[in-house]
């Protein structure tokens, strides 16, 4: 809720987080998709023996939603293009690409949007990639407003990035062999095409992440594709600090700032600067009137609340501030301070789940936990919840380790936790 404070009158947001909306309901999706949530145990299981090396070409196969603004080598975008170019093959006409291709057709084309300066020696534009012979063909000038206009609803990854990579369909190239099967084929060989490329981006200092909010239909305008060839899938890329391919960089980006500094810079980005809030008041509820509407006299004047720590009053707030000291790395948190504002986020909360589980041995679930985001109100909750038994196999949860930071985790440390977390609560 936005509502005008003083004279003169200046914005302020009363922010409430949504406990049963898009966050709690990304978490859970992950739960259930093929490979990591669904599955249950047969009663016989078989641990299989896993390369400790694996998971740093998983840290470094991460997507990049952030690159620096120094322009890509065109050395470098040409190794990466290589990763899927099509190799003569000895003995045969017949060529051969680092990916699969359904009977061998290679119906998927590559086209490279350029931004204005951020490839070395390539003019802003569209450019299409011949596999056969390695090469770049320039097609035609890209204007910010065609940008702007494809970027859609993953503006905030397009409006940095150096270039965009779009995989197209020639559908018709499938049609004789597949039918009507022949799109599907033509996503999965571009969904193979992009693996290979993220694959090997990290060592050319390349980040790429899937685009998916963009527009597909404004890119076949601009590209003015024929009906049979179809834009599927799309790559943002740009260059990236080498030592962000040795972190998880999904929490570390968010380290250091809070709620309220990452949406006041969200929205400097997409409204006027007269219509961004002067302060963001976070809180677990907004005040109802009798009628059940917001009872605008009832909300806390911003700058009134408590900005000196509340020290705890009971061992059980001791012992939950403690808990939040240490994952936030945050000594001047108290007990009515709100989580996220303290600089806490989506990872961290799963942590302090965990933890307040393993130490106070209670069933609590993250949506309770989302509900509840100060010290204070957490430690009522933990008063009123039964006991659960003290093994963690009862949830099936890994104990965390206590110096650990959310940066040293890898992308598969976090679906892990989050199935793990997450999975009691469909008990």
């Amino acid at each position: 809720m936005v509502t005008t404070v003083g004279q003169p009158p200046a914005l302020v947001a009363y922010i409430v987080a949504d406990t049963a909306g898009s966050l709690i309901g990304k978490l859970e999706a992950k739960t259930t998709r093929s490979g990591a949530g669904g599955l249950h145990d047969a009663g016989r299981n078989i641990d299989l023996p896993s390369p400790e090396s694996l998971i740093h070409e998983a840290i470094a196969r991460q997507s990049h939603r952030r690159f620096l603004p120094a322009p890509a080598e065109l050395p470098k975008i040409g190794h990466l293009l290589a990763s899927i170019r099509a190799f003569e093959m000895p003995g045969t006409p017949l060529k051969k690409a680092l990916y699969p291709s359904a009977g061998g057709i290679y119906p998927v084309q590559t086209y490279i949007l350029v931004r204005e300066g951020r490839i070395e020696g390539l003019s802003a534009g569209w450019y299409r990639h011949h596999p056969a012979e390695h090469r770049l063909e320039f097609l035609k000038d890209v204007s910010q407003e065609q940008i702007d206009a494809i970027a859609g609803k993953s503006d905030d990854i397009v409006g940095q990035c150096a270039f965009l990579v779009v995989f197209t369909g020639r559908k018709a190239a499938m049609a004789r062999s597949y039918g009507e099967k022949s799109r599907d084929f033509c996503l999965l060989e571009a969904g193979h095409m992009a693996q290979v490329m993220m694959l090997h981006a990290p060592r050319l200092d390349i980040g790429l992440c899937a685009a998916g909010g963009a527009d597909l239909s404004a890119m076949a305008s601009a590209l003015a594709t024929e009906a049979e060839e179809e834009p599927l899938y799309v790559l943002a890329g740009g260059t990236i600090d080498p030592a962000w391919s040795t972190q998880w960089q999904a929490s570390a980006q968010m380290r250091g700032e809070t709620l309220s500094e990452r949406l006041r810079a969200f929205l400097a980005a997409k409204l006027p600067a007269y219509m961004v809030p002067r302060e963001f008041v976070i809180m677990d509820r907004l005040p109802l009137s009798a009628n059940g509407k917001v009872d605008r006299k009832a909300l806390p004047a911003p700058g009134t609340r408590a900005r000196n720590a509340v020290a705890p009053a009971t061992a059980s707030e001791a012992a939950l501030l403690a808990i939040w000291h240490e994952l936030l790395a945050n000594d001047n948190a108290g007990v009515e301070d709100n989580f996220f504002e303290a600089g806490g986020d989506s990872l961290t909360i799963m942590q302090l789940l965990s933890r307040i589980r393993q130490e106070f041995s209670v069933h609590l679930t993250l949506a309770q936990l989302f509900g509840v985001t100060t010290v204070k109100a957490q430690s009522e909750l933990l008063g009123s919840l039964s006991p659960s038994v003290s093994d963690a196999v009862e949830t099936g949860i890994s104990p965390v380790v206590a110096g650990a930071s959310v940066n040293d985790l890898s992308e598969s440390d976090v679906d892990r936790m989050l199935e793990q977390l997450l999975s009691s609560q469909k008990d």
